[in-house]
């Protein structure tokens, strides 16, 4: 019996071992993958810690919005007859939009792959130069020998047909490429969050868990002018609250913006800002605008028709700590307000009325209301950023056509931006911390990515 009972422990040891040293393996392997050495930002989507999280979180098997009943290792590639990798890489390119995204699988099974990529068809991709392409509205993937490469533009941009082409030829070719344990992303592989990202601007993380999605990451930043200003203390009943107190120099720096016919220069703006923007999304108001078109009269002579319409809008209100002389001229130079009118140009911001008054000695004050709000009172000094969102209240607002469906997972976000004591120059770094909730409509215990994934299929 003793013999017996050593035995078992030995094989439970042995397979565990086992077990262990091919995750390792997995993941020491899959940082030889290659990626261009002019990759501008790299994503990291740790599959293996995915999938795992959703066996904990689910069990085996993942009830869908759509009313279908999925194991949690559907939500990997296999089923597509992509080699599901330990971790997939994705990147930017300077070449090409910030939004554009690019990677490279491996595919054991070409006509799954096919198939899941022209569902109901028998209609071939395009063939070119050996590669096979397929195109898919904001996706495009080319195929040769064994291996996939694709692209994915977040916002819908169109990038060059021809060289997006000539792109993932040359990601499957293997040229000017490097193992991601050689690159400058390797610090990606010290990373233990489901999703992570490394660029020029810092690092961040998410992480898939029970009811929430947990944000995660350290940017580099300007240190604020004034670290005296204080984050407000915006009310619970806001839509949207942002606090930012820090410098804008990265953002601005060297920048041009045309407005319609009008140019803002960030260098100028920067030479005006003294750091601390909160903006408050307060719920809804009125604004009466008139319309003016022509008709007939009873003498059938043609005259103008004034109608005035009332709009429902969002109530906004937004103050930044600046000199708000000096670039209350600049913006009357550069035709962003009327002089002798205290509202913004509305060839520069049609939607509706933005009005803008002195704050004090050293703030600027917009607002969409009749009549300017007080601002919030102070809070906490050691937030020099902070967003707050409630997507249940931004979907309720009269002003606002952002269909439910789009956030039917969705219930608040806050992040909150503190700064390091280890300042170095004129850059600093901002820790980020915060967490995205889910609705309870699949319960708490339902996992944040499935609930994505189910909001996702019950979209138009």
């Amino acid at each position: 019996m003793k013999r017996a009972l050593l035995i078992g422990i030995g094989i439970i040891i042995l397979a565990v071992a086992v077990g262990w040293g091919y995750l390792t393996y997995r993941q020491w392997t899959s940082y030889r993958t290659p990626i261009p050495k002019e990759a501008g930002s790299v994503i990291q989507i740790s599959v293996d810690r995915l999938v795992w999280q959703l066996i904990r979180d689910n069990g085996w098997k993942t009830p869908s919005l759509s009313g279908r009943a999925d194991t949690a290792l559907s939500l990997t590639p296999g089923r597509m007859g992509i080699e599901t990798p330990a971790n997939l890489f994705v990147y930017t390119l300077p070449e090409f939009p910030a939004d554009h995204y690019f990677g490279v699988v491996q595919v054991n099974d070409s006509v799954a792959l096919f198939r899941a990529l022209q569902p109901g068809t028998d209609k071939p991709g395009i063939r070119q130069n050996g590669i096979t392409f397929f195109r898919m509205g904001r996706f495009t993937l080319g195929y040769h020998a064994g291996r996939a490469a694709f692209a994915f533009s977040a916002k819908g941009n169109k990038a060059d047909t021809v060289q997006l082409s000539a792109r993932l030829h040359q990601l499957l070719s293997g040229e000017n490429m490097i193992p991601v344990s050689q690159s400058d992303f390797y610090p990606l592989r010290q990373q233990r969050t489901h999703v992570a990202w490394l660029g020029k601007w810092g690092r961040l993380g998410l992480d898939f868990e029970k009811g929430l999605i947990r944000l995660s990451g350290k940017l580099s930043v300007t240190p604020p002018a004034d670290r005296s200003l204080v984050r407000p203390d915006f009310s619970a009943g806001n839509a949207l609250s942002l606090w930012l107190n820090t410098g804008l120099d990265q953002v601005l720096e060297g920048q041009t913006y045309r407005i319609e016919t009008h140019t803002l220069h960030g260098d100028s703006l920067l030479g005006y800002y003294r750091g601390g923007l909160a903006l408050e999304w307060r719920g809804s108001t009125t604004q009466r605008d008139t319309t003016i078109t022509y008709g007939y009269n009873d003498d059938f002579e043609l005259e103008e028709q004034v109608t005035v319409v009332e709009n429902t809008i969002p109530e906004l209100v937004a103050a930044v700590n600046t000199d708000h002389v000096g670039l209350h001229g600049y913006l009357i130079r550069q035709g962003i307000i009327t002089p002798g009118a205290p509202q913004l140009n509305r060839s520069v911001f049609p939607l509706y009325e933005v009005n803008i008054r002195p704050l004090g000695d050293t703030a600027l004050h917009l607002y969409t209301g009749s009549t300017p709000l007080d601002s919030p009172p102070p809070g906490h000094a050691s937030d020099v950023f902070y967003l707050r969102m409630n997507f249940r209240q931004l979907t309720d607002q009269q002003a606002v056509a952002i269909p439910a469906v789009y956030t039917a997972a969705l219930n608040e976000l806050e992040v909150f931006g503190r700064l390091t004591d280890t300042a170095a120059g004129r850059t600093g770094e901002l820790l980020i911390s915060g967490m995205l909730r889910m609705v309870a409509d699949q319960g708490p215990s339902a996992n944040s990515l499935t609930q994505l994934i189910g909001a996702m299929q019950a979209m138009p």
